[in-house]
């Protein structure tokens, strides 16, 4: 904890420091402007290390925290844990491509989490409670879907017609008599004369 109360406090000498050097020029050089780049570089590489002494700490390590995650633990809960900042646990989540995909898979995972407590919610609900029941279900159902689209998402069935009014104008207006027809199996429209 110590370690977050000393970023903190680094972060806000330094964005004071920086109040002051846009204010006393109107802006920053060049060479300011990397310098605070670095800094601001520093700082994340300082968050992600206390992160991951952090999760070291975490009994089971880097592997239970992502099963944590996957069973439905919510991250509020596992950054107060760890005693770190949410923000600088997503950037180390996201700090290298393996990582970032193994915290997918957790998320994914976790929907089937968010879909069963959406049914205990649901099936233990009597008529008294019945409406909160449906909004803490829905919000669930929602969440789920936006964590594994796959499975949870909404499954909008949408069919392309692609019209070519000009060419079936031109075709009737040779063909008085011309019989339109819609072929459902690549969605085209056919004019052909009427034989009569």
């Amino acid at each position: 904890m110590d370690d977050v109360k000393r970023d903190s406090e680094a972060e806000s000498v330094d964005s004071g420091a920086l109040r002051e050097a846009r204010g006393a020029g109107g802006g920053l050089a060049v060479s300011e402007q990397s310098q605070v780049a670095e800094m601001s570089n520093k700082k994340r590489r300082e968050a992600r290390s206390i992160v991951n002494r952090s999760i070291h700490r975490y009994p089971g390590g880097e592997e239970k925290l992502f099963e944590d995650i996957a069973s439905g633990v919510k991250i509020t809960d596992i950054v107060g844990r760890l005693e770190v900042s949410e923000g600088a646990f997503y950037a180390w989540a996201e700090t290298t491509p393996k990582r970032s995909e193994e915290f997918s898979r957790a998320r994914a995972r976790a929907a089937h989490a968010l879909a069963e407590q959406g049914l205990t919610i649901v099936d233990s609900a009597d008529v008294a409670s019945a409406n909160l029941a449906n909004v803490r279900a829905r919000y669930r159902q929602w969440l789920a879907g936006k964590w594994n689209q796959a499975v949870y998402g909404d499954k909008q069935h949408q069919v392309a017609i692609q019209v070519n009014l000009n060419q079936a104008h031109l075709m009737a207006s040779k063909h008085a008599d011309a019989v339109i027809s819609v072929n459902e199996d690549d969605n085209t429209l056919d004019v052909a004369p009427h034989n009569g």
